[in-house]
């Protein structure tokens, strides 16, 4: 992952994906409307898991961002091929039954694509999200790299130019900076992180 790749969406990214992780309310805010609302308050980070599979020490550190489609995955659109934030998480309170009859908690990830404010959508890109998100959920698609998962939503957090576009509605939900602002006291970082 290059520091210079996604330079104006890290600082907005780096505040939400910790908060997901770390803010019980924050969490339950950010998936309010979305299928999954009922288990934000006891879902569980799969954090270590998912950062064991990224191969670079930066891509470790930040193992929530940046994840790429593989250049020949059948889920790509034009230039749609990259989730910004990537988070698998556990739901405590919900069951899965295997085909051997076991049991394991249902496992759910949130794609979420990151605009800086102004920020436009690329040809194909918000189209390319629920794709992706389907392709890698799928068992005989899923992109190494991803912890194997139930189901997913995908979430758009983007600048106030693009509440009139109709694109956003390839998005499960959209959560603009003006909103997020009031739940998070530092957002957007000062500076991008990687570099300090």
């Amino acid at each position: 992952m290059s520091n210079s790749y996604s330079k104006d969406e890290f600082p907005y990214a780096r505040p939400l994906a910790h908060a997901i992780l770390t803010d019980r309310d924050f969490r339950i805010w950010f998936l309010a409307k979305t299928k999954f609302a009922d288990m934000a308050a006891n879902a569980r980070p799969l954090s270590d898991l998912q950062a064991a599979l990224r191969t670079t020490p930066n891509a470790k550190k930040w193992w929530w961002f940046n994840y790429f489609c593989h250049s020949r995955c059948s889920c790509k659109i034009e230039t749609g091929i990259e989730t910004d934030i990537l988070v698998v998480l556990e739901a405590n309170d919900r069951l899965v039954v295997q085909p051997d009859g076991t049991e394991r908690k249902f496992l759910f990830a949130l794609h979420i694509e990151v605009k800086a404010p102004g920020g436009d959508l690329e040809p194909g890109q918000a189209e390319s999200y629920p794709r992706r998100a389907k392709c890698w959920a799928t068992p005989a698609t899923r992109y190494k790299r991803i912890i194997a998962h139930d189901d997913f939503t995908t979430l758009l957090v983007c600048g106030e130019n693009l509440r009139s576009d109709e694109r956003r509605n390839c998005f499960d939900d959209t959560k603009f900076h003006s909103e997020i602002e009031k739940h998070l006291p530092i957002y957007p970082d000062s500076v991008d992180l990687r570099n300090a």
